[in-house]
């Protein structure tokens, strides 16, 4: 954004001159040709910046969902190395499991995208 501010400023000292300085210049064409081509590079900034904002947010939710897929993986793997009896206590049934697997490894998904953009 500090590139957008300093066309910004050039577009406003633009407009600030006063009526006799546009006469010495090249009259009111030269406001209209200035304003022009400070708005027109505005306007690729900004379009730069969508594009890099679109790229950031798909990158993170990218990222996001492969964190979540290898911990999804990993927690399933080392519940199937657990022994038979393990299962047997109501705290270990296959409901509170999957729960557990579906809101835990949500909620690091949620960590990773959020806390690590801007």
């Amino acid at each position: 954004m500090p590139v957008f501010g300093v066309f910004l400023s050039k577009m406003l000292s633009v407009l600030s001159l006063p009526l006799w300085y546009w006469d010495m210049m090249e009259g009111p064409d030269y406001v209209e040709n200035s304003v022009k081509k400070y708005a027109a590079f505005m306007v690729m900034i900004a379009i730069i910046a969508g594009c890099g904002s679109f790229v950031q947010k798909y990158s993170f939710g990218t990222l996001g969902n492969n964190v979540t897929l290898k911990i999804r993986t990993l927690l399933y793997f080392n519940i199937l190395q657990k022994n038979i009896g393990w299962f047997d206590d109501r705290d270990n049934g296959p409901s509170v499991l999957t729960s557990t697997m579906a809101s835990d490894t949500s909620l690091i998904n949620g960590v990773s995208t959020e806390s690590l953009g801007p």
